[in-house]
């Protein structure tokens, strides 16, 4: 497998194109974003007027999803996208009026450069495989002693080529005739940046929610501006990386069982010792 390529810090992502993309498909029914934001709410046991930080927000879902259950929740958001944002504000304009949420650019994986209150809950929500464990849990402390870190995994990340990704990049690496990997991510490893920077691993909980073929399809029209950066030859345009993208996933279309496929993974819940 090749070294894992950090795709949202490249200067030719199209954020913007991007941004409108993940907006249009989290308003679909049963997409993955919210269908992974419900899996996350149950273990937090949040409760009112608790101070929840959002990190790598996107354009809001589990923020969404935090408002529904505690509508009295603290929020601060925080995302690397200015376009992302802009869905995000727009989403929760009266609640950022009242002051009940706070969002706003930054690097989760610099939070310590910012001004956070301590908070009860820290979600990362379908985004931990995008950042530098190291850096991430030793600027991750604007969160209360106790305080929970909640995040899932997908088993694809941990090395299990199953679920709904892993259908993705097995056909993608056939496609392709390549041996690479979005990303995988040790236990070890993850365990080992948590305990350095005072944190431990509490629990796992597995989890699996159904894509079904037609959410899937939908899916297909966002995700083609990430893999492009994967797969496929550095000197490739990107305008030819996407081009070759739509191509193999109008094929994987045809493979996609009437039943869906089931996405699998780990939530993994972390303590701030």
């Amino acid at each position: 497998m090749t070294e894992f390529r950090r795709i949202y810090w490249s200067p030719s992502f199209n954020w913007k194109a991007y941004a409108k993309a993940y907006d249009e498909y989290c308003r679909t029914n049963g997409n993955y974003y919210a269908s992974s934001s419900k899996l996350l709410i149950g273990p937090a046991q949040l409760k009112d007027r608790m101070t929840v930080l959002d990190a790598g927000c996107g354009t809001g879902v589990m923020s969404e999803e935090i408002i529904n259950r505690i509508p009295s929740a603290k929020i601060y958001a925080v995302d690397l996208s200015e376009e992302m944002l802009k869905f995000y504000k727009s989403k929760f304009g009266r609640q950022i009026a009242q002051g009940q949420v706070n969002a706003f650019e930054g690097d989760v994986e610099n939070l310590s450069a910012y001004t956070i209150p301590q908070s009860d809950v820290v979600f990362l929500a379908s985004c931990i495989w995008d950042m530098d464990l190291q850096a991430l849990f030793s600027h991750l402390q604007c969160i209360k002693k106790g305080g929970l870190v909640i995040t899932n995994v997908p088993v694809y990340i941990t090395g299990c080529e199953d679920g709904f990704i892993g259908f993705i990049e097995s056909n993608f690496r056939k496609e392709e005739n390549v041996d690479r990997a979005y990303r995988r991510i040790k236990l070890e490893e993850l365990k080992a940046a948590a305990n350095e920077n005072g944190f431990a691993i509490e629990r796992t909980e597995p989890y699996e929610f159904n894509l079904s073929a037609s959410n899937i399809g939908k899916f297909f029209r966002l995700l083609k501006y990430r893999y492009p950066f994967v797969f496929f030859s550095d000197a490739m345009s990107y305008e030819g990386r996407l081009k070759r993208c739509e191509t193999i996933f109008n094929r994987m279309l045809k493979k996609v069982p009437e039943e869906g496929i089931d996405e699998k993974g780990d939530i993994f819940l972390i303590r701030k010792v």
